[in-house]
């Protein structure tokens, strides 16, 4: 990432996205935070280190929401995980905005760990929805929703079932029904909103590999004026995926 942020910050100069989430920075705690920052956003990161991953490269995720919305960090007891979780605030709704990164060839206590991390989130606040972005590295299973949440077709002993069994509890809905060029599904959004259109993005804020493309989602929600847009990008820092967030659900 660190090579391509000027490119990244002149983008995000020109577009007008109110969330930014990026997924696999190669982001390190050696990145001070002014040398990551975008204009304009507060920035929320979890860089590789030595409690996610026994690699020194690779990895890491960050959030970043525009200045003019009340958001904060949300600490985590789940330290051995890639992952990071920011309460944003708009209009009279409140929702957890989360990015994960799960290594390929990740054990079941990574998923584990991650499953309990968003258990804990969503137990110690009740009032918020989420939206859960991540490259899981799950490309044996494939995921549909039921009127309740999530469910996985894959073999038995997947860790996309750790998943599923987590997330369909709290009635989580995976949204990225498009494969990737290579016909699997590495990167995925879960969240309590189900009616929510994605397809193919048609200006990503970076290049795109085989297995990484860009996705537009829209999430209708309550009136335009609400509307909450975010832009994620699932790289290796060479793929995208943008998501628009129009609204939250009404109470």
């Amino acid at each position: 990432m660190c090579s391509k942020l000027n490119n990244l910050r002149r983008k995000v100069s020109i577009s007008n996205y109110d969330v930014i989430v990026i997924v696999e920075t190669w982001l390190t705690c050696n990145y001070s935070e002014g040398e990551v920052d975008l204009p304009g956003y507060d920035i929320y990161r979890t860089d590789r280190n030595s409690s996610t991953s026994e690699k020194t490269k690779g990895g890491g995720v960050l959030v970043a929401i525009k200045k003019c919305f009340k958001s904060k960090c949300l600490s985590s007891s789940v330290m051995t995980v890639e992952h990071v979780f920011v309460s944003l605030k708009c209009a009279n709704k409140k929702i957890i905005l989360s990015a994960v990164y799960i290594p390929p060839r990740s054990g079941q206590d990574i998923y584990l760990a991650h499953c309990d991390a968003v258990s804990e989130m969503l137990e110690s606040n009740p009032d918020h929805s989420i939206v859960l972005f991540g490259d899981y590295n799950l490309p044996d299973a494939l995921w549909v929703n039921n009127d309740s949440g999530t469910e996985v077709v894959c073999p038995i002993l997947s860790a996309a079932n750790i998943v599923n069994n987590s997330f369909s509890y709290h009635n989580l809905f995976q949204l990225i029904n498009i494969p990737n060029n290579n016909g699997v599904y590495l990167d995925l959004c879960f969240s309590h909103f189900d009616d929510v259109s994605v397809c193919l993005s048609l200006d990503p804020l970076l290049d795109c590999v085989n297995h990484h493309v860009a996705y537009s989602c829209i999430i209708p929600i309550r009136n335009e004026q609400d509307n909450l847009s975010v832009h994620v990008e699932y790289i290796d820092f060479k793929n995208s995926v943008i998501v628009s967030l129009n609204d939250f659900l009404a109470s």
